[in-house]
């Protein structure tokens, strides 16, 4: 008797096990079938421990220092910033400086292109001559790559933005450069890296797959995706297919459609560059993740102090 009651329980097992297989095939076939975009496999941006949302100072905090300096740095860092983001060229020495133009006018009291430009030449300059804020920061220099991590240390996250020459071509080799450094600091799992170029991207990861990576689509390139009648899918497609894990976009060009196609992409959305709190809501009731700002310090205080205040 046992051993017909054990078989019995046996067969009704065997049963039940097949037809929860096949529940679960029909499901796993069903959501195949209705997914547009696949998530890709790679980790996604950290998310931040102070914020909800993820907010980046500006080339530091431009609007409150001389952008792309150790005093702006220092000062995205005091305010509470989860990141600060920087811009990268090369000299013609091969030296990581770090500033946003291809040309040092229009923020110090040099001139000249960057390219063309000794490391030595570049150190020279007044990085704050042209800063008009309130606080009067003293002479600053173009910084260099390594020194923003020996100031930052761990004390919080750095977005590198590794910028193209006056001609808007690759600097030749800098992706090896910028990730030397990264590790030499041990510092992949703290650095973001990010481009327009899309080809500068694609380096970033076959030489260091660790490192996140952040796609900058520009006004040029949604207007040419428009032009070839590309929607929103097809752009988190492309954008996938570089290898992105993030994308950052100009704050007037995010609309509902494109946010959401990226985030079922599994793309971390970003805004830049966003300086006015009332902005900031709009932004994040849309489904943004992360805001680029220049000014943190008023930002991270709205957005702690809640809608009300």
């Amino acid at each position: 008797m046992a051993v017909v009651v054990a078989t019995l329980i046996a067969m009704w097992a065997m049963i039940m096990f097949n037809r929860i297989g096949l529940i679960l095939l029909l499901m796993l076939a069903v959501g195949c079938a209705t997914t547009q975009i696949a998530t890709p496999t790679a980790p996604t941006i950290p998310t931040p421990a102070k914020n909800k949302i993820i907010f980046i100072g500006h080339r530091g905090a431009a609007g409150e220092a001389p952008e792309n300096t150790l005093a702006a740095f220092q000062r995205g860092v005091e305010v509470g910033a989860d990141a600060v983001e920087l811009d990268v060229h090369l000299s013609k020495d091969g030296e990581l400086v770090v500033i946003h133009d291809p040309r040092i006018e229009r923020t110090s009291d040099g001139t000249g292109i960057v390219r063309e430009l000794t490391f030595a030449e570049i150190r020279r300059v007044n990085a704050a001559a042209k800063f008009k804020g309130g606080t009067d920061y003293g002479a600053q220099q173009i910084p260099t790559l390594q020194e923003v991590y020996d100031a930052l240390s761990s004390r919080t996250n750095i977005h590198v933005e590794i910028k193209v020459d006056a001609r808007g071509n690759r600097y030749p080799g800098i992706e090896q450069k910028v990730v030397d450094v990264v590790r030499r600091n041990n510092a992949v799992g703290a650095t973001t890296m990010g481009s327009f170029d899309f080809a500068t991207l694609q380096e970033i990861q076959r030489l260091e797959p660790q490192l996140q990576r952040v796609a900058y689509i520009s006004t040029a390139y949604l207007g040419k995706k428009g032009m070839q009648s590309q929607g929103p899918n097809e752009i988190a497609a492309e954008l996938l297919a570089i290898g992105a894990q993030g994308v950052g976009v100009e704050k007037s060009f995010l609309a509902k459609p494109l946010i959401t196609a990226f985030k079922q992409a599994g793309l971390i959305v970003g805004a830049w560059t966003v300086d006015d709190f009332v902005e900031m809501w709009k932004l994040i009731d849309l489904g943004v993740d992360s805001i680029t700002t220049n000014r943190p310090n008023l930002l991270i205080e709205k957005y702690r102090q809640g809608r009300t205040k």
